[in-house]
């Protein structure tokens, strides 16, 4: 049992992201953040790699209420070189995910000074996941694989901020995300599908549990300027029972660092 579950080699169909969570209080505040970021899941092999650039942005429209954007983009690679799921000797598998997101929520304080907050946001995103499969099979063949399909994403995500200083704050939220694919083309076959976890990826939303911590380091001479690090955890709950045991993998984990811009404080500066 120990020796087949470790030479499974399922397609990562999911990678969760940085939580685009403001530290607002009042009206008219502002973010732009950028955060280079790097995913779990990857292997010791040479080659390998999880990297990705986050864009978000957002703006308290009014003392309680705020819009926000995100862009999200990951380029991923796995190695494989050994015998797996019983169809492919070894593999090089590459992913591309991109989702832009939009929404809004709310926040109050739960302190007069309000240096703790209560938020909460929702919002959707479209984007894209691709994989391209190459390798040897089987029978010493070299082969080729592509996997396309449209994402639809829908979250909503609680969290509280602490604002003890003006240096530091920190935050941690809770993201629920139900991932929708849709307009599936691919060149694996249906045998293929079902060994890697693929198979009626259309037929249903897959529901992940993200939960996150962030860190913002402030400079004193740049009240605008926030230093920002993290991580963000991704679980699949998704369970699915056919014929056969059928589990949707996701990435389980995304650190990043940053920095994010208040661009109305910097225009004031």
């Amino acid at each position: 049992m120990i020796f087949f579950s470790a030479c499974r080699t399922p397609r990562y169909v999911y990678a969760p992201s940085p939580p685009n969570n403001p530290y607002f209080k009042k009206q008219g505040d502002s973010k732009i953040s950028a955060y280079y970021a790097v995913g779990g899941n990857e292997g010791s092999n040479s080659g390998e790699q999880n990297r990705g650039l986050d864009v978000q942005a957002a703006y308290a429209v009014m003392d309680h209420w705020a819009l926000s954007f995100d862009h999200f983009s990951r380029k991923e690679r796995d190695i494989y070189n050994y015998y797996q799921n019983g169809i492919f000797d070894s593999s090089i598998v590459t992913y591309h995910r991109t989702i832009t997101s939009f929404g809004g929520g709310y926040f109050c304080g739960l302190d007069k000074r309000r240096k703790i907050t209560f938020n909460i946001y929702g919002g959707i995103g479209f984007g894209k996941f691709n994989i391209n499969d190459k390798g040897i099979d089987d029978s010493a063949a070299p082969y080729t694989r592509f996997h396309r399909t449209n994402v639809t994403k829908w979250y909503l995500q609680p969290g509280f901020n602490f604002m003890p200083g003006r240096y530091f704050w920190c935050s941690f939220t809770t993201r629920f995300v139900f991932a929708d694919y849709s307009a599936i083309t691919t060149s694996y076959s249906p045998d293929e599908q079902v060994s890697l976890d693929l198979s009626n990826l259309g037929n249903r939303a897959l529901f992940f549990f993200e939960p996150s911590f962030n860190m913002q380091f402030g400079l004193p001479k740049c009240p605008w300027l926030k230093i920002n690090s993290g991580f963000a955890i991704s679980a699949n709950m998704t369970r699915v029972r056919n014929a056969d045991y059928l589990q949707y993998h996701s990435r389980t984990l995304t650190g990043y660092v940053g920095i994010t811009l208040d661009p109305l404080k910097f225009r004031d500066k």
